[in-house]
């Protein structure tokens, strides 16, 4: 599927999932956003569900890639139960050529990343700092959410200051801001 495959970006509510963007990607890829596991039911059945939905899909194989936007628990001090079902399952149940995870706010604080843990799995790459990724045929920039640094500034200011090169195009951009499409406070990322 490198020339005509799709790829299909999934917003997770705790109650529902919907099909947002299908466009071309150059690799089968499977995008999903803000899952916020936590221990409290209903929300704990409902990702287990879905985490279950995607091993039990067309799209968990290798020729699929997959991405999650952040947010992959609602709190920094989870328990460890929460973080070894995401183990179980990249390690033994998802078939998916390569996991990328963009780090979300929820998954950070100013001191640590909670999502270092993924990091020695081979096939799991986690995103901390802004990146571009070639996948497919495909240039993707990767913006995580980042904590304010006192020497590099805010999020907002080394977002919007990014500079990429025009050779470098961007097909596809996968990030956990805010945009001045949507957001819900006077601070986002001018996309």
């Amino acid at each position: 599927y490198f020339c005509d495959s799709t790829i299909f970006i999934i917003s997770v509510n705790t109650k529902f999932f919907r099909i947002i963007l299908r466009g071309y990607f150059m690799k089968k890829g499977l995008v999903v956003g803000d899952l916020h596991r936590r221990e409290k039911e209903p929300y704990l059945s409902q990702s287990n569900d879905f985490l279950s939905w995607i091993e039990n899909s067309e799209y968990n194989n290798e020729n699929t890639s997959l991405i999650l936007l952040g947010d992959l628990v609602e709190s920094m001090f989870c328990t460890a139960e929460l973080l070894e079902t995401y183990v179980d399952y990249f390690v033994n149940r998802y078939l998916f050529d390569k996991i990328y995870i963009v780090t979300g706010n929820h998954d950070r604080d100013l001191t640590s990343n909670l999502l270092s843990i993924f990091k020695p799995l081979h096939h799991v790459e986690v995103i901390d700092h802004w990146r571009m990724i070639h996948i497919g045929y495909s240039n993707c920039l990767f913006l995580p959410h980042i904590e304010n640094d006192p020497i590099e500034g805010s999020m907002i200011e080394q977002y919007n200051s990014l500079s990429i090169s025009k050779s470098n195009h961007i097909d596809y951009c996968f990030f956990h801001t805010e945009d001045e499409t949507s957001h819900f406070s006077k601070s986002y990322i001018d996309l």
